[in-house]
């Protein structure tokens, strides 16, 4: 089955990404095909460690398992997120500056800092913040990566990555269902809670990484990470009633997690 995510890529990020594939190294895809596959494939692809296909992977990932301790009860299994971007061997810097309505901004700063002739830094920052009628929204994270031995033998990856946040959590619209159909009755843009509800937390991890390349494109990738999430929740639900109104609040919810795996492939 195939499933269709909307809107995971702004229309530029796409763009973009065209554009990576059209100026990319393409190879016969039976280059990195087995035994038996190497009868059948006939396509051609990326090679895997050129500029273009690590750029390209650097965009996305996919976080697979139990959602739940991160984003509450009735969440997916997996969570679409942005990966840890890796150095490469060039100086490049990058500032980006986003607003809209609703005192909206936000402004990410990737900057790639060349340190030897296999070595390179990449630190990653994130500021946002949002009144958005009420449901204000306030993050901020920084994420360093350095790379060395970049393209040899043996490669190693030492990364930090750290998020925190201090939103207001918008889970209200109260409206009035009429024969059966919703009809809204306030508008939809406004924040309707309590100024004491919140939505806090903080992500932190630490990774380390080693890749031994062997002849003929095979490769032992071993990778370590460790990491602490909290989340705490306080959300109130406003409804109309007829009766003097009341705001019904939901228990208060605190979630810690400590995480330690390793991965080799």
């Amino acid at each position: 089955m195939l499933v269709h995510l909307r809107q995971v890529l702004t229309p530029e990020e796409l763009h973009q990404a065209r554009q990576w594939l059209a100026q990319g190294e393409w190879i016969d895809g039976r280059a990195t095909a087995g035994a038996q596959a190497v009868q059948a494939k006939r396509n051609h692809q990326l090679r895997q460690d050129c500029e273009a296909s690590r750029r390209l992977q650097e965009r996305i990932e996919v976080l697979k398992g139990s959602a739940s301790m991160l984003f509450g009860r009735g969440s997916t299994g997996g969570v679409v997120n942005q990966v840890s971007k890796r150095p490469f061997l060039m100086n490049r810097h990058e500032v980006n500056v986003s607003a809209g309505s609703g005192g909206d901004w936000r402004v990410t700063g990737d900057f790639i800092l060349l340190t030897g002739p296999d070595a390179a830094l990449r630190i990653n920052t994130v500021v946002h913040q949002a009144e958005r009628w009420g449901a204000e929204i306030d993050k901020k994270g920084i994420a360093p990566t350095y790379n060395w031995g970049i393209g040899t033998a043996d490669e190693f990856q030492v990364g930090l990555y750290h998020l925190e946040y201090d939103n207001k959590p918008l889970y209200n619209h109260p409206w009035f269902l009429i024969d059966g159909k919703i009809k809204p009755s306030l508008p939809a843009k406004n924040y309707y809670g309590l100024d004491s509800d919140y939505n806090k937390g903080r992500s932190t991890y630490g990774s380390f990484m080693h890749i031994h390349r062997f002849g003929g494109g095979a490769e032992l990738k071993t990778a370590l990470q460790h990491g602490r999430f909290e989340r705490d929740l306080w959300a109130s639900v406003i409804r109309f009633g007829s009766r003097p109104a009341r705001a019904a609040t939901s228990p208060r919810k605190t979630f810690r997690r400590n995480q330690a795996f390793v991965e080799c492939s």
